[in-house]
């Protein structure tokens, strides 16, 4: 799976859960806190940009090792594939992939 087969469209967030099979769209436009919810209400979130122009993000539970959440190898894969193969963190729990645009304007 690359970022280009997800087809994440604007407004429409991609969920990408551990040890399920295909990934999640969203049918909604999803605030900040809907992702939140969607990806099992971590206490801290962080992004990992995926993709500048337009950018694309990885939402994801910044304490996610630290509660010993699974590997989402599918996440790790997508973190890898933007940073090449010297990416030397996994990523812990379920994720959102969203265009950063989508949500930026709720935090505000």
């Amino acid at each position: 799976m690359t970022l280009e087969t997800l087809e994440v469209e604007p407004a429409h967030p991609v969920i990408l859960r551990i040890g399920t099979g295909e990934p999640e769209k969203s049918a909604r436009r999803m605030t900040i806190r809907a992702i939140s919810a969607a990806i099992g209400k971590p206490e801290n979130l962080d992004t990992v940009i995926l993709r500048r122009d337009p950018m694309i993000v990885m939402i994801v539970d910044d304490t996610g090792m630290l509660d010993h959440r699974p590997v989402n190898q599918r996440a790790t894969d997508l973190a890898r594939e933007a940073f090449g193969d010297h990416y030397p963190y996994c990523i812990h729990g379920d994720v959102a992939i969203a265009y950063d645009s989508d949500f930026g304007r709720d935090v505000l």
